[in-house]
């Protein structure tokens, strides 16, 4: 395999900040890399730009974190859609009350505050 081959895949990062890594997860949970003290943002930057070795993409391994994040991030997408499923439409071209988008802009920074930075583990 090899770097553009890589960097072709679709990828998905999962950050623990309580150890200080981030993996990113290739195709269907194929390959993954994990790389230390850098945000979900930019360790998918940095294998757009090609700026990892080969030999340190490894076969995936679905750890807890990557199970936690992807519970959190499923059901907050369903809050989401819960969120506008029950919202009145409105005419004309602004299609949600202020209220609705509100509600839905603060989901939307939640996900992206943990595609980016992490889920924050609560409690001891």
């Amino acid at each position: 395999m090899t770097i553009d081959e890589i960097r072709r895949m679709s990828r998905r990062a999962y950050v623990n900040r309580s150890e200080g890594w981030t993996k990113v997860i290739f195709g269907k949970d194929e390959l993954q890399i994990v790389f230390k003290g850098l945000s979900g943002t930019e360790a998918k930057k940095a294998i757009a730009q090609g700026n990892f070795k080969v030999k340190d993409v490894v076969p995936a391994d679905i750890c807890e974190t990557v199970v936690e994040t992807r519970a959190e991030l499923k059901r907050l997408s369903e809050k989401l859609v819960a969120v506008y499923s029950q919202a009145e439409r409105l005419p004309g071209f602004v299609m949600y009350d202020q209220k609705t988008e509100d509600a839905t802009n603060k989901i939307a920074y939640e996900i992206t505050n943990i595609m980016t930075y992490g889920k924050i583990k609560e409690g001891p």
